[in-house]
């Protein structure tokens, strides 16, 4: 079952003892590891430097990584293109989220994807019939976004704004979503990142609050799912 409680506070209490991601690769299944270029964030707790993804091509160059394709729903099958900055999430990880939420909401509701790289989970989301919000802020993953949008023909929206503004302005503007899924950057402070997202109050009742995140990262709160050296953190609202 899933913690319905609001442990806002012992959250960020807890957040001084988190450390931050930051190691050298693990061998595994479920794709290759390539290096990132950035910097290691202190004691290792997962793979930050590195990152698996489920293709093979190399980032360098600040050239496209390759595609990943939408797994269900209307646009099943369609081919999304991957900016030089995205770190898709992997295959199994999104299957299980879908199964997962699709049998939780059979009626679906509005879905928000923070950090959202390629769209590979907001228009995964728009393929099974939510209302998806994708918010992104590096120049060539929107272009890329929108492109994406329309190769789907899904009528998902695309926001061009960091995620520190965005939360504050749909605050402001009385959005409310079902879910709210998050990937920043491994390398990122995550757990402080996630801290703000619970704090801004978008999830309305009954939704969830997701964090992706390195299988080494441990959050005082929720429930924990692992999957290869990924995870997902939800909180029920």
């Amino acid at each position: 079952m899933l913690d319905k409680r609001r442990p806002f506070r012992l959250y960020w209490r807890a957040l001084r003892g988190v450390a931050q991601p930051g190691s050298a690769p693990r061998s595994g299944r479920g794709g290759r590891w390539f290096k990132s270029s950035l910097p290691d964030q202190g004691p290792a707790l997962g793979p930050a430097s590195f990152f698996r993804v489920g293709f093979a091509k190399p980032p360098w160059g600040g050239k496209l990584k390759g595609v990943v394709r939408i797994l269900g729903g209307k646009a099943r099958g369609v081919a999304l293109k991957v900016p030089a900055s995205a770190r898709p999430s992997p295959v199994r990880l999104r299957k299980a989220l879908f199964d997962y939420l699709r049998l939780r909401y059979p009626r679906r509701g509005r879905f928000l994807d923070l950090f959202a790289g390629s769209g590979a989970v907001g228009l995964e989301a728009a393929s099974e019939g939510w209302e998806a919000v994708l918010v992104e802020k590096d120049p060539e993953a929107v272009r890329l976004l929108k492109e994406n949008v329309r190769r789907t023909g899904l009528g998902a929206r695309v926001v061009a704004l960091p995620v520190e503004v965005f939360l504050p302005e749909a605050k402001a503007r009385g959005e409310r979503f079902t879910v709210a899924f998050m990937a920043p950057p491994y390398a990122m402070d995550l757990a402080t990142l996630f801290g703000e997202l619970l704090a801004s109050g978008l999830v309305e009742a009954g939704g969830l609050y997701v964090l992706q995140h390195p299988k080494d990262l441990y959050l005082p709160l929720g429930e924990r799912r692992v999957y290869g050296e990924n995870a997902l953190t939800l909180v029920e609202v």
